[in-house]
């Protein structure tokens, strides 16, 4: 089958083994674009974690490739998501995380939703008499949840979670995942294109060389890395010392 691929006149093709994509792939703004609506957009991408959603009104944002989503701790106990854009202007709704009470407030004209989505509260209604109100709740993305992490989806077409997860969900069970917390957060930022970030993460050569915490941490030999059709992911064992030090990290 001809598996030739050509955007912004960069040949895409899967490179032989041993070989790398042509540089314009990790420049091209073109790419970047078709990137973002057909891979960024179409999969189950990490949102947020539960530890984070303990109590109702909870709320973290997040992107899911360049589209921003708010996932919420409802007053009826469900985890949801929406697009983080109020529905009259489109303007962001929550920024950050935190609790937001009972409702969702936009900053711009203060039109509020509540923790179910549904539009509750709006100045001025009777200006918008012509409109179907109740049809103006932010707008739901599809969320899932393995172990302690929540999962986002803008695309209503795309696998279940169950099916693109593939063996991670059985392994997050057989580990007890749903009792996992967070332990500790460590952020930066990278500047460089996603496809540098995800292939340096994919091969561990370098972390015996580069990642002195790392190998102090993990049982780097016992790391197994697992290649899905929508996915990849790898699981290694903390070393028992380490697990002595991380039961008291809150």
């Amino acid at each position: 089958m001809d598996q030739t691929l050509t955007i912004d006149g960069i040949d895409l093709s899967p490179p032989a083994a041993g070989r790398l994509l042509p540089p314009g792939a990790f420049t091209s703004p073109a790419v970047f674009d078709v990137e973002m609506r057909r891979i960024f957009a179409r999969s189950w991408v990490h949102v947020a974690d539960l530890a984070e959603l303990r109590a109702p009104g909870d709320f973290v944002t997040a992107t899911i490739g360049a589209t921003p989503v708010v996932i919420v701790h409802g007053h009826d106990g469900v985890v949801r998501g929406f697009v983080n854009a109020c529905r009259h202007r489109g303007a962001t709704v929550a920024e950050g995380r935190g609790n937001c009470g009972h409702q969702l407030r936009c900053p711009y004209h203060a039109w509020s939703y509540g923790t179910d989505g549904r539009l509750i509260g709006l100045p001025s209604r009777e200006e918008f008499r012509g409109c179907d109100l109740d049809a103006m709740s932010l707008v739901a993305i599809r969320t899932a949840t393995a172990g302690p992490m929540v999962f986002g989806c803008l695309d209503a077409a795309a696998p279940p979670f169950e099916v693109w997860g593939g063996e991670l969900v059985a392994a997050l069970e057989r580990a007890r995942g749903a009792e996992m917390e967070l332990a500790f957060e460590y952020t930066y930022d990278v500047e460089v294109n996603w496809k540098v970030y995800v292939e340096n993460g994919l091969e561990g050569y370098h972390v015996a060389i580069v990642h002195d915490v790392l190998n102090d941490f993990v049982e780097t030999k016992s790391a197994r890395h697992f290649f899905e059709p929508w996915a990849s992911y790898t699981h290694a064992f903390i070393k028992p010392d380490w697990g002595i030090h991380l039961s008291g990290v809150r």
